[in-house]
């Protein structure tokens, strides 16, 4: 049992990086201590990074990077996940437009881009009249957004559950 368990422990966080401890205790169906003491347990034999961060456990695959586990965490999260796909649909955009598209209100857009700004995720762009935003790596944040989707979410819970006899 314990060793089906840490399998679709390491299942879920390869699906999903950065899922924080508790969701995953939601996902898997153990208890709170169950899935801390597997999550322990794969840390101790370096199958998984446990990272404790503002009071959150994130789980995160062997071997991600600091950086990339930053950005991973900002690609879950769904306003900066929308705001993301904003600069990869249209490049550079500006705080005005921002809120056109997502449909967040200003001061949502304005606290995600100073965190993103914060983080050099996002730079202002030089140039023109208005202040426009475009991502510092296009390249980089395109393909972590493809390799970890959030739509794979969903897809990912059903098919811990369909593995769950």
């Amino acid at each position: 049992m314990e060793s089906q368990s840490r399998a679709r422990i390491k299942l879920l966080v390869s699906f999903q990086p950065g899922l924080h401890l508790r969701e995953l205790q939601r996902q898997i169906g153990l208890s709170f201590s169950s899935t801390r003491y597997h999550v322990d347990k794969l840390a101790r034999d370096g199958e998984v990074d446990r990272v404790k961060e503002k009071g959150y456990s994130r789980i995160y695959p062997r071997g991600i990077d600091s950086k990339d586990r930053v950005l991973l965490s900002l690609v879950r999260r769904k306003a900066d996940h929308k705001i993301i796909s904003c600069f990869l649909a249209e490049n550079s955009l500006t705080q005005q437009r921002l809120t056109e598209v997502t449909g967040l209100s200003k001061s949502t857009v304005s606290e995600h881009l100073a965190t993103l700004l914060e983080l050099e995720v996002v730079r202002i762009r030089a140039g023109g009249e208005q202040r426009t935003f475009e991502l510092a790596e296009p390249a980089k944040m395109n393909g972590l957004m493809r390799r970890h989707p959030v739509v794979l979410e969903k897809a990912t819970r059903r098919f811990v559950d369909l593995w769950d006899f």
